[in-house]
């Protein structure tokens, strides 16, 4: 690129190294977060278990851009307005629907579903459990997930599957799976 030096006589032009016309990436939102956490740390206070999700997408977003690009999150928790929250369910949201779904076949799975606790967190509820159980039998590799950690280790497992393979643990299955 060139670019017009001045400050002598009549105007130059010189080839600059340093500028270019590649685009500038822009900082991401799960970046921003984890910035303004690290910044304020308090932030964390209430909202565990939304950093533990956003390292999740940060994780992948930077490691893996493949996985990351399938890889989103089901809004259903949070404070809402009693109108928003009805316009969602009109919608077609769904009471206890995991938090995470990764859209990508691996193994004998149809894709692969996460829900998320923070770490030493709460067990799910009971149509968290309903449906995880449900979706288990419809063929998808269903997690709860304690912490980042968990979920970036399982995520992990169930992408490394080869065509035909199975998990067979169930990722805390003693809090859902086979909770009565």
């Amino acid at each position: 690129m060139s670019v017009e030096i001045r400050g002598g006589p009549g105007p130059k032009t010189k080839k600059d190294p340093f500028l270019s016309l590649a685009p500038v990436k822009e900082v991401s939102p799960h970046a921003k977060a984890l910035a303004a956490l690290a910044k304020n740390p308090d932030l964390r206070d209430g909202n565990c278990e939304h950093f533990e999700q956003v390292f999740i997408f940060d994780y992948f977003e930077r490691k893996h851009p493949d996985i990351y690009e399938l890889l989103h999150a089901t809004p259903n928790g949070g404070k809402r307005s009693k109108a928003t929250a009805g316009k969602m369910k009109a919608e077609g949201q769904k009471k206890g629907y995991p938090d995470m779904s990764l859209d990508k076949a691996c193994g004998i799975y149809h894709g692969m579903r996460i829900e998320l606790k923070e770490p030493n967190g709460k067990a799910p509820t009971k149509e968290q459990i309903a449906r995880m159980r449900r979706l288990r039998e419809e063929g998808y590799y269903v997690v709860l997930a304690y912490g980042a950690e968990q979920a970036i280790t399982a995520i992990l497992e169930y992408i490394s599957l080869k065509k035909g393979e199975a998990i067979e643990h169930v990722l805390n299955g003693d809090k859902w799976l086979y909770a009565s």
